[in-house]
């Protein structure tokens, strides 16, 4: 046993004994105790001692105490380099066993008895101590603070105010934000696999979790399939996919990770390591670490979940659904997806609409799915059956962004051969919608004009940032524009507003070459424009929405119309 193992038991030990051990050492002697035999012995040896220097209570030096110091406080260290046991340290006292002389007479007889009977009850209470701190701990499962709409895959109800089921649970749909008894804030989204075992501990198989811990909960430990990650006071989350790799996203503080006890027995892990505010790190199934991007907005905060919950109980779904039902029927829709299934989904004039590495993840109604966008080659495609040519158009969608990496960030791509050769009649009238580096709305239509100003027409909105961030995180937005060819006229509408309106010189018709890509520019040759964020709900119409039109898609759609329109505080870093 190691000298700090060694010095940290005994001093357990005797806050135990004294009566003074907090609820945190409790639990960490517990945990030493159970895992380690060493330790179990020293205990018993200390209890013991402890026990007889309650009945002697003249018999408290040792050798080597005149210079202040106890052995409690400090171990020697033997010839061998190993420490000293308890039962050592008594030999040395004048507590020693030793072998009783044969005594004389009736009263030394009775004396004799009385201490073989104290002797034998001291060691009882000893036994009782051992079993009350070696007893399994009370477990306290967490309460359900919010559930939204949440889901199990064996139809347990996730209640809030209740408890959390004991077991693995297969969460299918929706969200659950879980306090643990010293106050840990967590937030898991479907699709999850996970588990509750301890106190203070969660086991995420598959998923996404976001974790708030005061003071008081310090220690909070979640674990995945090949790493511990244990709180210093922070704020982080996790994501774990269904191969078992895992990522840690630190957004404040620091968090400790190392391997499991499981993934010490194989011959590949990783060191363990802090990992601090603004950095993140992915673990892979052979305990392979890399470092990260942060993502604070791939995320749910609580305050977050909270205006989510709101919307929901006031039915502000209820009103998107019969919304959507409008805009299906709408004569002009050329594309609306809200990112499900089927190929139905994309309207009637879509063949195909399928992804290339973007994942499901949770949208902004709870139960409902968005696009994920975290990679250079996650991507939509939209195949048409065939190709569309819009004199006006308006797109919509529903974005929560994440980090801005690249200059632009591509929403919508009428895709050519880049770079393209802006005077071959082939690409006039292809388009990209974007957003720049500093948050501002982008439309961009190869004109065919032969001016090294003018090959394309570029028009922007005015910038939308809010809190001074670049871009807006840990927040669905609604963005809009419209483009009319006959008047040269372009909106800009964010959140409902009207942003910005432009009028170049030069407008063609819009053209889409029978396919289109959301969130990202399928090339190696341009620019990386790639989106890093989520999508959910685009809508493509061939004719100009009005204001009022606009505004009733974000106020319907608003999944924190409930509360207002003011932003939660952010997840992640400034951006």
């Amino acid at each position: 046993m190691k000298r700090s193992a060694y010095v940290e038991i005994v001093r357990l030990a005797a806050a135990c004994c004294d009566q003074r051990i907090s609820a945190e050492e409790h639990e960490r002697l517990q945990l030493l105790l159970r895992s380690d035999a060493a330790a179990r012995r020293v205990y018993l040896e200390y209890v013991d001692l402890h026990a007889r220097l309650g009945q002697h209570p003249g018999a408290v030096s040792s050798p080597g105490m005149e210079s202040g110091k106890s052995w409690l406080d400090e171990p020697r260290d033997t010839a061998d380099g190993a420490v000293p046991t308890v039962a050592k340290v008594a030999e040395t006292s004048d507590l020693s066993h030793k072998t009783p002389k044969p005594l004389a007479g009736s009263a030394k007889k009775r004396k004799a008895i009385r201490w073989l009977t104290l002797a034998a009850s001291l060691t009882v209470v000893a036994a009782a101590l051992s079993w009350w701190l070696l007893r399994p701990a009370p477990m306290q499962l967490p309460i359900v603070v919010r559930s939204i709409d949440a889901k199990t895959d064996n139809g347990q109800t996730l209640d809030s105010g209740s408890r959390l089921p004991r077991g693995e649970l297969h969460l299918t749909g929706g969200l659950v934000e879980l306090r643990s008894q010293k106050g840990a804030v967590v937030v898991i989204e479907a699709p999850a696999r996970f588990n509750w075992p301890a106190t203070e501990r969660l086991v995420l198989s598959e998923g996404r979790a976001s974790a708030e811990v005061p003071k008081a909960a310090v220690g909070f430990t979640i674990e995945t399939p090949e790493a511990e990650l244990q709180d210093l006071g922070t704020r982080f989350g996790v994501e774990v996919d269904p191969q078992g790799e895992s990522r840690l996203h630190v957004f404040e503080g620091e968090v400790l990770a190392r391997p499991t006890p499981l993934s010490k027995q194989k011959t590949s892990q990783f060191p363990r390591r802090g990992v601090r505010q603004g950095e993140a790190i992915t673990i892979g199934q052979e305990g392979k670490v890399s470092n990260s991007r942060v993502r604070g907005s791939a995320f749910l905060a609580p305050e977050e979940v909270r205006a989510l919950d709101a919307a929901w109980r006031a039915g502000q779904r209820r009103s998107w659904q019969k919304w959507v039902g409008s805009i299906r029927r709408d004569d002009a829709l050329v594309l609306y997806s809200n990112f499900g299934p089927k190929t139905s989904d994309f309207g009637p004039q879509v063949t195909e609409g399928g992804s290339r590495e973007a994942a499901r993840v949770q949208g902004r109604w709870p139960g409902r799915r968005a696009m994920e966008f975290a990679d250079s080659d996650d991507r939509i495609i939209v195949r048409f059956k065939k190709d569309v040519t819009l004199q006006q158009a308006t797109l919509m969608a529903w974005v929560r962004l994440d980090v801005c990496r690249n200059r632009y960030q591509t929403l919508c791509f009428a895709p050519g051969s880049l770079p393209i050769s802006r005077t071959d009649p082939e690409f006039i009238g292809r388009f990209q919608w974007s957003l720049n580096r500093e948050s501002a709305l982008r439309f961009a239509v190869v004109t065919g004009e032969d001016k090294p100003d003018s090959e394309t027409s570029t028009f922007e909105g005015a910038a939308f940032s809010r809190e001074g961030a670049p871009v807006p995180a840990s927040r669905w937005q609604h963005l809009a524009v419209t483009y009319d060819s006959e008047t040269r006229l372009v909106h800009f509408f964010t959140d409902g507003k009207l942003n910005n309106v432009a009028q170049p010189n030069v407008a063609p018709p819009l053209v889409i070459p029978g396919r289109l890509f959301l969130g990202n520019v399928a090339t190696e040759t341009a620019t990386p424009r790639d989106l890093s964020g989520r999508l959910d709900e685009f809508v493509l119409l061939s004719r100009v929405l009005t204001e009022d039109e606009i505004r009733a898609a974000y106020e319907n759609g608003n999944p924190y119309r409930s509360v207002g329109d003011n932003p939660p505080r952010k997840q992640g870093q400034t951006l």
